[in-house]
């Protein structure tokens, strides 16, 4: 049978509603019919939230399985994945409504809310989205991505920004660092045994290894300029190579935290969150020029780094004063990403 399952959020803006992201469509309550309302209203309240048609979006996909339990099962991964997308739009928050939602037999019309279980031995699964054919335009960056789904390099993206945004619920300063590095590991890594520490700091406009003799066919004196500043670019490089072992000693050499007493952590949390935010957003633009694999991307994100003008104004006047601040303040000034490129 044909299912139609959605998921409500609450999102603090409407600047997705009524958009598909590949397969899953973002709506209003304006798209429901009256029992599909009921629906939505009857779960919300069961999960003890506040019926506000303000704040609740619907996440909708259609698949066809034989049971209702099979479909949401397909669409969970599909909801997250989606979600993480959408967290990257700026001051955007949203907030899964637990497990709210309702299905739609779409051969039937039957219509059934998602109630909040009374028997705690049911596991009570999250649900999906309605897909949408066809060409879309305008396309936001995130539905571009979401409609190249099976392409290594769209996978590798999102599940790097999975493990991003995870990493921000992390109390633990050490798990925090280490789920941020599986995001980097996750988009750059292309070989099991490759160093990517000269990919990072090509992200921010520092070449090494292969990226350094391309420096003289550059035309902005203001990279040339950045990388003839030495003093930044060790201290740079050799801070990412000391995240490199403290990932290392974290996930294989029986780890204690006390091992970080010692270590300027929120320095590393800076030059990882910059590398970090300036990479995807590049790779981002690669992908949208058609290439398909880490390494086709990798093979031309130099070009993309040399043309982007904002980024390299921003490391020569922005990043490497924070990098001297944290250094001199061994990392107890705070910051915020505001303090960081895009």
């Amino acid at each position: 049978m044909i299912i139609k399952i959605v998921k409500l959020i609450d999102s603090n803006q409407y600047i997705f509603e009524n958009k598909p992201y590949g397969p899953v469509d973002v709506r209003t309550s304006e798209s429901e019919t009256e029992e599909e309302k009921q629906a939505a209203i009857e779960s919300l309240r069961s999960f003890n939230y506040a019926v506000d048609e303000k704040n609740i979006l619907r996440l909708v996909t259609v698949c066809e399985k034989e049971t209702i339990k099979k479909a949401r099962l397909d669409s969970e991964l599909l909801f997250e994945e989606t979600i993480d997308l959408l967290k990257r739009q700026p001051i955007t928050k949203i907030k899964n409504c637990d497990a709210a939602g309702y299905w739609v037999n779409m051969d039937t019309g039957e219509t059934m809310p998602f109630l909040k279980p009374t028997d705690t031995q049911i596991p009570f699964l999250n649900q999906v989205f309605q897909t949408s054919r066809g060409s879309y335009s305008p396309m936001f960056s995130e539905q571009i991505i979401s409609s190249k789904r099976g392409i290594e390099s769209v996978e590798a993206f999102i599940r790097s920004i999975h493990w991003y945004n995870n990493s921000e619920s992390q109390t633990r300063l050490y798990l925090r660092f280490l789920y941020k590095w599986i995001a980097i590991e996750t988009i750059a890594k292309i070989s099991f045994d490759e160093d990517i520490i000269p990919k990072l700091c090509l992200a921010l406009c520092l070449m090494l290894s292969k990226y350094k003799s391309l420096i003289p066919n550059c035309n902005s004196e203001k990279l040339i300029s950045i990388n003839q500043n030495k003093h930044y670019k060790g201290i740079v490089r050799d801070e990412f190579y000391k995240c490199r072992e403290i990932r290392n000693d974290i996930v294989h050499s029986g780890f204690k935290e006390t091992n970080l007493i010692n270590e300027n952590l929120k320095l590393k949390l800076y030059l990882i969150n910059s590398a970090y935010s300036c990479m995807i957003r590049n790779i981002e633009k690669v992908i949208h020029s058609g290439k398909d694999t880490l390494e086709e991307i990798w093979d031309v994100m130099y070009e993309f780094v040399i043309q982007d003008e904002m980024l390299i104004n921003w490391v020569s006047q922005t990043f490497f004063q924070q990098v001297d601040n944290l250094i001199s303040n061994n990392g107890e000034i705070p910051y915020d990403d505001d303090d960081i490129f895009y």
